[in-house]
């Protein structure tokens, strides 16, 4: 591990402390060489204020193979950041009287579903259009994301959905999908690939050397990253992209490009200002409710600064980039592995703003790693269930010798660490912390995660008043291309595919069951006489999603 520290002697007003970049480091420090994990592999920090790089971390290694390590020429993919990119060309266009933002998306491409509501240019652009979130539907497809997928896969998958997730603009809802077709849109107004209009009209005049759009993942890329993550063992092993989903991800460039990417959009040249000033515009909802996200970007308030930021995330890819224009600094991260950004991210910018309880936590913080303790059989025993997160989502806990486990219905099982008498990390969820909360006699009754108190339930009871008989018969979805069939068993009713596998269905409440395999729950439909006559695959929250339809 080597760090890359930058130290200006001079400094352009009085934003930035004589001290700032030392700050800077001890928080590298902290995270990169304290925290467990977080060496193992490559990671990139650069931090700037004033148009001025002040601080840059280079850490690890880009190939874990063959010990590559992470430099100033290594590319990353910063997945959803391309999103920045995309509402940009949105928003040039708009500026250049190309294309409207209050028009029907079928102005452009004419053969889009209808639906019987109207999509707009933004609703697509803030994410209030209710197109279905292509990356939901491979979840749904158990289509796993190391195998191809493609641009135009993506914009098939997204012509054959039969049906909104809400009414568009009524809600905010992040899709992939949306900024997917927006790229389309932008393919259509200007009669140029999507990747030739960035390249000539943002990423040259920016002089972006090492930044595109990726189109072909058979391409060999000079200095790119691996990707990496601890599997459920903890051992390390390399992750697969083999995606190319132009508008919504697969965007490459590398740190010296994103500053000059920050720099412009911080301080963008003025014939580009009102480009820039409209990326930087949200839309309210129907009703008027607030939605913070602007063009591929969402404006924020951290702490009393704005707090202008995108993150990115696909195939153990992560990144994220803050613009602060309050403080005149940005920064960007980016890693080759799965761990949360935003909270990486924000340990910096911490650091530029009044002390506060954790600036002081971190002061006071020991300098040796972040202890694991040291649980009993018993101990961790009293922690074992399960525990409702959502009306259809629930996490099982359980123990393998001297180990406990979580697994969320419909996902992998992944260890968990102690690092408290009841609290454990799990790396696996972007090194989030679960927190069980005890009765007197030291019994859990709840869990804490991710600002969810989620209560101990027991499934069985659930169970005893379903009736099962009915839900039998093979259910198929056009829009997934996915065929299920519904069997009763001594145990139960289970889902089957041959893909698949079987899995069982758990009764919540009437129509409502949780799965633990290709689907997380199902809610049942029924005709004007009761019958069952399909399903809609749900969220964790028992909202519908894709249909399916008895045969």
């Amino acid at each position: 591990m080597r760090y890359l520290l930058l130290v200006l002697l001079v400094l352009s007003g009085q934003s930035l402390s004589e001290t700032t970049p030392e700050k800077f480091a001890a928080v590298s420090e902290e995270i990169y060489e304290r925290r467990e994990g977080y060496s193992a592999f490559g990671s990139y920090i650069t931090i700037v204020q004033d148009s001025k790089e002040v601080y840059t971390s280079v850490n690890g290694v880009a190939n874990a193979e063959h010990q590559v390590p992470v430099s100033e020429d290594t590319v990353f993919d910063l997945a959803s950041i391309a999103k920045t990119v995309t509402g940009y060309a949105i928003a040039e266009l708009e500026e250049a009287g190309a294309l409207s933002g209050d028009a029907d998306i079928r102005e452009y491409l004419p053969d889009f579903p209808t639906y019987g509501h109207t999509i707009t240019v933004g609703h697509l652009v803030h994410h209030t259009s209710g197109v279905k979130n292509w990356t939901s539907l491979l979840w749904q497809m158990k289509w796993p994301s190391s195998d191809r997928i493609t641009y135009d896969q993506i914009i098939r998958m997204a012509y054959a959905q039969t049906e909104l997730d809400f009414v568009p603009g009524t809600r905010y809802q992040y899709s992939n999908t949306g900024y997917v077709l927006l790229a389309a849109i932008v393919e259509k107004v200007t009669g140029e690939s999507f990747v030739d209009w960035t390249q000539e009209h943002v990423f040259k005049p920016l002089g972006m050397e090492n930044t595109f759009f990726n189109d072909d993942q058979s391409r060999l890329i000079a200095n790119l990253a691996g990707a990496y993550y601890l599997n459920g063992d903890g051992k390390q092993v390399r992750d697969t992209n083999n995606t190319t989903a132009l508008g919504s991800s697969s965007l490459i460039s590398n740190g010296a490009d994103m500053r000059k990417w920050m720099n412009f959009l911080m301080s963008p040249s003025p014939e580009k200002q009102a480009v820039v000033n409209r990326m930087m515009t949200t839309m309210p909802l129907n009703d008027g409710g607030v939605n913070t996200y602007a063009y591929g970007i969402d404006i924020e308030e951290y702490r009393g600064v704005r707090y202008i930021n995108h993150s990115g995330s696909w195939a153990s890819h992560t990144s994220h980039m803050v613009l602060l224009p309050d403080l005149k600094t940005s920064l960007f991260v980016a890693h080759n592995f799965r761990t949360n950004t935003r909270e990486i991210i924000n340990q910096y910018v911490d650091t530029l703003l009044p002390e506060d309880t954790s600036d002081k936590n971190r002061s006071e913080a020991s300098p040796s790693p972040e202890k694991v303790v040291q649980l009993s059989n018993e101990q961790l025993d009293e922690f074992l269930g399960v525990y409702q997160l959502g009306k259809a989502w629930v996490v099982t806990i359980t123990r393998s010798g001297n180990q406990l486990f979580t697994k969320a219905n419909g996902e992998e099982t992944f260890p968990m660490t102690p690092i408290g008498d009841s609290t454990f990390r799990i790396r696996a969820y972007g090194n989030r912390t679960m927190t069980f909360q005890q009765d007197a006699d030291g019994i859990a009754s709840a869990v804490e995660y991710n600002n969810i108190l989620a209560p101990k339930i027991v499934l069985n009871e659930r169970e005893e008043d379903a009736s099962y008989a009915e839900y039998e018969g093979v259910y198929y979805s056009v829009e997934l291309e996915l065929m299920l069939s519904f069997v009763l068993k001594e145990h139960g009713l289970f889902a089957n595919s041959i893909r698949h596998g079987n899995f069982r269905l758990i009764a919540v409440e009437k129509d409502l069951f949780m799965g633990d395999g290709v689907v997380r729950s199902v809610k049942f439909a029924r005709d004007e006489a009761g019958k069952v006559i399909g399903f809609h695959v749900t969220n964790s929250k028992g909202e519908n999603r894709a249909a399916f339809t008895k045969a």
